[in-house]
């Protein structure tokens, strides 16, 4: 049994969704650092033990900002000795999964000891970067027979319009590296097909067949193959628009769901928190697979209040302990915030259910605050 259980976070966007991990974490019974700018939303948490600061850099060559990354996270690692490491956006899953593949070249013990550590974090196996990569994650799906919306990879407009004359519209048009909603689009009109790729440029881009049905999550942390405790929820409601984050969800029990994501995990050999993206069809219910994000998602520190409590699930396996669920929630619909808030102040979703504001981290809260600038009070059920 580990002692001093030690988690470093490591964060280079500041998204908002990450900032309440680390009391999940700190509960569950891990000590807790970040590595993130100065005043990140996350090194606001009162329940972070200690925080290390990105040093500035002119680095612009994608080898010399990967090597200033490893070294930093090296440094910050040899300090705070962690056990885990946990990626707190794309950014950071990115250059850590460029560790893993080991294009860099490097004689420090040190940077090798810090690659040794990623690798056991996240994962080892060949397959796991496809997870990464939106195209290369639906063909790793359908071969291990996991439902796919139906797609195929286009870089302009003229192959998407192949793509629409066999299926119709709507389509989907989705970037293959893309996260929080960015770089994909519901396409419902010809005329949105051009200022798509006027957009985004001639990239590597999956065209989708849409489902008709609502949009299901199930978020995980995952141990070597092995998916040690999930989430899965129903995304009422999702801001910034249609495609982004959840800003309301509402629990789900779906076996096929499961499946499919214990499948996935086991055969990337995954470690670490991922989500798993589907669309659940209405007509059938049958769940198509529609991305992955190597990374906690804005529902991850939730567990312990659906008694499937990812963090503690971590630290039990770290630590040799029996992993048990036992839920316990009041309510299965949960309104994120600030997510919900910003969405609709007024949000009968606000009013009805559990709205899940840090009342009890005063200072992240005012964090946040500054951040969306509201005009209103964030009300709701208190729990």
């Amino acid at each position: 049994m580990l002692h001093d259980s030690r988690i470093l976070i490591i964060d280079k966007q500041g998204w908002t969704g990450i900032a309440r991990l680390p009391k999940a974490l700190s509960v569950a019974g891990f000590r807790v650092a970040t590595l993130s700018a100065p005043r990140a939303l996350i090194s606001l948490s009162q329940y972070v033990d200690h925080r290390i600061h990105w040093k500035s850099n002119q680095a612009k060559l994608r080898q010399e900002v990967l090597y200033d990354f490893l070294e930093q996270v090296a440094r910050a690692v040899d300090f705070w000795k962690p056990h885990w490491l946990v990626p707190a956006d794309d950014q950071v899953v990115s250059l850590l999964l460029d560790i893993i593949r080991g294009t860099y070249k490097t004689d420090s013990v040190s940077l090798r000891q810090t690659r040794a550590l990623i690798v056991n974090c996240l994962g080892n196996s060949d397959l796991y970067p496809s997870l990464f990569n939106k195209t290369e994650t639906l063909s790793l799906a359908k071969i291990c027979g996991v439902l796919t919306p139906g797609e195929t990879y286009v870089k302009n407009a003229l192959a998407t319009y192949d793509f629409i004359e066999n299926h119709g519209l709507p389509i989907v048009l989705k970037v293959a590296i893309s996260s929080a909603g960015r770089g994909v689009q519901i396409i419902k009109e010809l005329s949105q097909v051009e200022d798509f790729f006027k957009l985004h440029g001639q990239v590597p881009t999956a065209a989708q067949r849409y489902i008709y049905g609502k949009p299901v999550l199930r978020t995980s942390i995952a141990y070597k193959g092995e998916d040690l405790s999930s989430l899965c929820f129903i995304k009422e409601k999702c801001f910034p628009g249609e495609q982004g984050p959840s800003s309301v969800v509402s629990w789900l029990n779906h076996n096929d769901i499961e499946l499919a994501t214990k499948t996935l995990i086991g055969k990337t050999n995954a470690s670490g928190f991922l989500s798993f993206d589907f669309m659940l069809e209405s007509k059938t219910n049958r769940p198509y697979l529609i991305e992955c994000n190597l990374r906690p998602t804005p529902v991850a520190h939730l567990g312990a209040k659906f008694g499937n409590d990812l963090c503690k699930a971590l630290f039990n396996r770290l630590n040799g302990i029996e992993i048990s669920n036992d839920k316990h929630i009041n309510s299965d619909t949960i309104a994120l915030f600030p997510q919900e808030w910003q969405r609709a102040p007024d949000s009968s979703y606000i009013q009805k259910y559990y709205h899940d504001v840090p009342w009890d981290e005063p200072e992240l809260l005012q964090g946040l605050l500054l951040k969306i600038n509201p005009l209103n009070h964030p009300g709701g059920k208190r729990n």
